[in-house]
């Protein structure tokens, strides 16, 4: 457990690999002097607090402020069965890295689906991977797909996100 705040701070910055406090500064909207004397030891107002956790959502509110728990909000599993008999696909978004599990009953095989695309076949009886038939490889590409609208609706937020911080700034210079 970190017991500052600040020391908290720098290790959203570690943990969610900003390239630099420059970095995570201008993505929370503050300037990078205010960002710089938190980072030696000021205590952040509520504002900046505030806006670290409207730049980063799963961010525990709890933890920013008190240490307790755990850095990133657990959020649930999405999981469906509705695939077919004995089929199920499992979507886990949980912050850094989602990914997408497929047990397909009748290969007897998982696959998981990254977020760079990659699937990835693991056959419980055979250490090497086996290629899933074609009915397995359209639940796959579902499921894919479904993740992939997930990633597309986050990415959209982001960039509504970022686009009224750019407004903000730009009626905070007038």
């Amino acid at each position: 457990m970190k017991n500052t705040v600040n020391e908290r701070i720098r290790l959203i910055i570690k943990q969610l690999d900003y390239k630099s406090a420059r970095a995570f500064a201008l993505k929370i909207g503050i300037s990078q002097t205010s960002f710089n004397d938190i980072l030696k030891g000021a205590e952040p107002k509520f504002s900046t607090l505030n806006k670290i956790l409207t730049a980063e959502p799963l961010i525990s509110a709890e933890w920013l402020l008190t240490g307790t728990g755990e850095m990133l909000r657990q959020t649930p599993s999405i999981s469906s069965s509705n695939q077919g008999a004995g089929n199920k696909i499992e979507y886990n978004h949980i912050g850094i890295g989602n990914s997408v599990n497929a047990n397909i009953s009748d290969s007897s095989s998982q696959k998981t689906i990254y977020p760079t695309g990659k699937v990835e076949v693991a056959d419980p009886d055979h250490t090497e991977s086996a290629l899933p038939n074609k009915d397995s490889e359209k639940q796959l590409l579902k499921a894919e797909i479904a993740h992939l609208r997930e990633s597309m609706e986050i990415k959209d937020e982001l960039i509504i996100s970022l686009r009224e911080t750019i407004e903000l700034l730009r009626n905070k210079e007038k």
